[in-house]
């Protein structure tokens, strides 16, 4: 029998392929929860809210989670502006162009992107390395290297060492092991959708924060703690120091706008 029906804060999305990612990330694989009811409600100032009423199998809990848009398109009407594979493209191009200008690590691997501090509309993708230590350990090392892209054109706009970078001390600090528990111990598929989730919450906060947006909105502040929770899930937790030290004004920003 299902338990007592709980009430989800607001999922604010874009597209439908979104919705299905969070539904993953948030319930595991397709198996373990299935969609009992949908309809479609407002809220108390008027904005249509696509109620999905999930019954989650291993619980028994049935959960009532509200869906809004997240920019004002036609999100809930039709498939929406699919973001879910914005970030993965940039990073990829960030390794292309890392390869393109060498020096280059064999085992240099992009991190999340961040505004750059030195070119205006880019953001600098960290290239962290992928090594094994002298014991045979498969770990990840802090970033020497950092790739800007641009943002409109999706072009490089430069290539450089990472801030606080000594080529004298090789190699950089050992952040962790790769990969990290908190992803080895989920189902692919709930892997998946998290990153898929986090690419288009992701690229919003980055939307923001290239429109200049001082005064946060519902949509930011929810965006901004997802996507900080994914990356602190995603990452490994000493790599987080070297996204503040690669823009502190964006790690400041994120701070404020997600203060209540």
């Amino acid at each position: 029998m299902a338990g007592p029906n709980q009430q989800h804060p607001v999922v604010y999305i874009d597209s439908d392929v979104e919705q299905q990612a969070w539904l993953i990330a948030t319930f595991g694989p397709l198996e373990n929860w299935k969609t009992m009811s949908q309809t479609l409600r407002h809220s108390d100032d008027g904005q249509a809210l696509e109620v999905l009423e999930i019954l989650v199998v291993a619980s028994g809990d049935t959960i009532e989670v509200p869906f809004a848009e997240a920019a004002p398109d036609e999100s809930l009407e039709g498939e929406g502006f699919d973001r879910t594979g914005q970030l993965d493209d940039l990073m990829s191009r960030a390794s292309q162009f890392a390869e393109q200008n060498p020096p280059n690590h064999p085992g240099s691997m992009p991190r999340f992107p961040v505004p750059s501090r030195a070119y205006a509309e880019s953001i600098a993708v960290p290239m962290a390395v992928l090594a094994h230590d002298d014991l045979g350990r498969r770990g990840l090392y802090a970033p020497p290297r950092q790739v800007a892209i641009s943002v409109r054109e999706g072009t490089l706009v430069g290539v450089g060492e990472y801030p606080g970078f000594d080529p004298e001390h090789w190699p950089p600090p050992r952040l962790g092991d790769w990969p990290p528990t908190s992803i080895t111990e989920l189902p692919k598929d709930q892997l998946k959708g998290m990153i898929a989730r986090f690419n288009a919450v992701w690229s919003r906060v980055l939307e923001a924060w290239f429109s200049n947006v001082t005064e946060p909105t519902p949509v930011l502040r929810a965006d901004i703690a997802e996507g900080l929770r994914y990356r602190g899930i995603l990452d490994l937790p000493a790599m987080e120091p070297y996204y503040e030290r690669l823009n502190p004004v964006f790690a400041k920003w994120l701070r404020d706008m997600a203060a209540e």
